[in-house]
């Protein structure tokens, strides 16, 4: 640990968007090995989010430092525009991971050079990961996504729960056919038929935290490398 992480939070560099950011990544971390396979309804929506707040905040971190870096204003905030918005905004004040997302790839475009003379890794960024962060903004451009039951619309909101609906015979042939991974709710009417029924499917958030968790953890090292190559650690 370096001696930055002993400075209130204010006095970083980068106002502590980094080191929160760190904090809510490594606690993502723990808490989703901790789990495991564990069938606890809905548990993966707050890791999700935690990743996803993460990202959010690395981002914001990333941006400070850069326009720090390389302007003449050692206390300055970067702006960008999310989509549908009407003027630019502070980064503080901006939830879009994509809008932040382009701010970060503009700054560093505007200072390629320089930085490929301090350390290429910094405008080397993964290829996939652009395409990551608009899967993300896809499903939570505001940040509301995994922390509330309902968010923008019935349809993205119901993939995300862990029980969803399920055709009895789509449910007796799972059952038949490999009946330990089934994990289902049946209704039935007064004579004890069949009606309706649902079962535990995980699949959309399982997605969705792989990518969330990969570009935290790239993030997580890229505001490693620009803290310790643009800041002095401070």
């Amino acid at each position: 640990m370096v001696i930055y992480m002993f400075l209130p939070l204010h006095m970083h560099a980068d106002d502590g968007y980094g080191a929160v950011a760190d904090a809510f990544h490594n606690s993502a971390d723990q808490l989703n090995d901790a789990e495991g396979s564990s069938s606890l309804f809905n548990r993966m929506l707050p890791v999700c989010y935690l990743y996803r707040h993460a990202i959010e905040l690395y981002l914001k971190s990333a941006c400070i430092i850069l326009n720090r870096h390389f302007g003449s204003d050692p206390k300055s905030v970067p702006q960008c525009q999310p989509a549908g918005t009407s003027k630019p905004r502070p980064i503080d004040k901006v939830h879009s991971v994509q809008a932040l997302w382009d701010c970060l790839c503009d700054l560093l475009k505007a200072s390629a050079e320089s930085l490929r003379a301090i350390d290429k890794c910094l405008v080397e960024l993964p290829p996939a990961t652009s395409g990551h962060i608009a899967t993300i903004e896809k499903h939570d451009a505001r940040s509301d996504y995994f922390r509330y039951p309902m968010s923008r619309s019935d349809a993205d909101d119901a993939a995300k729960s862990s029980m969803k609906p399920i055709g009895l015979d789509e449910l007796m042939e799972q059952s038949t056919n490999n009946p330990a991974s089934v994990f289902a709710l049946v209704g039935v009417d007064d004579q004890k038929v069949p009606q309706a029924a649902w079962s535990q499917q995980n699949q959309e958030v399982e997605s969705l935290l792989a990518v969330l968790r990969e570009v935290s953890g790239f993030l997580h090292g890229f505001h490693a490398a620009t803290r310790a190559l643009l800041t002095e650690h401070r």
